[in-house]
């Protein structure tokens, strides 16, 4: 596996803006997206907890400065950086987020999902044939309020069609 050089200003300068963008864009019921603090200041960045500590998941941000994409992605494909799928853990929810130059918009993947496509080694400005998982748009989830319901439909998934009423759900479980 590649690993590229980290670069501290980089990381100092993007990783705070996008760990608030996220904070700020993405609400899940019952429970609050903080830090994921621990000695490990490079591990995956945020964590979803409930109100009582309960981790229902992790959040891997990365600010993508590309110019071309403020409003419409301009791809047919996402890359994922491959030396973050490090932070994947089976069994345990988390998410991979890349946001815009501006915040505006953002677009997710699980980590769970992402393995399942192939790891393609090609040339980038910024570090030399670093290895990238590359996945066609389609499959990828844009947009803040829809990440949001992504994320909360796969924390809470729901037992029910939506349009059934509570009357119905009560009956079927005394049953």
């Amino acid at each position: 596996m590649y690993s590229k050089v980290h670069s501290s200003r980089d990381f100092k300068n993007n990783d705070p803006i996008g760990r608030k963008s996220i904070k700020e864009n993405i609400h899940i019921p019952s429970c609050k997206i903080v830090d994921n603090t621990n000695n490990d200041i490079y591990s995956i960045d945020l964590k979803i907890i409930s109100g009582w500590g309960v981790i229902y998941g992790y959040i891997e941000c990365e600010m993508k400065n590309e110019k071309k994409w403020i409003n419409n992605f301009p791809f047919e494909t996402v890359s994922f950086l491959e030396r973050k799928i490090k932070y994947y853990k089976e069994g345990i929810r988390s998410y991979y987020i890349l946001i815009n130059k501006n915040c505006s918009t953002a677009v997710m993947k699980p980590f769970k999902e992402i393995l399942d496509y192939p790891i393609d080694h090609t040339d980038c400005k910024y570090a030399n044939s670093e290895p990238k998982i590359y996945v066609p748009k389609q499959y990828c989830t844009f947009g803040w309020k829809n990440i949001e319901t992504y994320i909360i439909n796969d924390i809470f998934p729901l037992k029910y069609p939506q349009n059934t009423s509570l009357l119905d759900i009560l009956s079927r479980s005394t049953h």
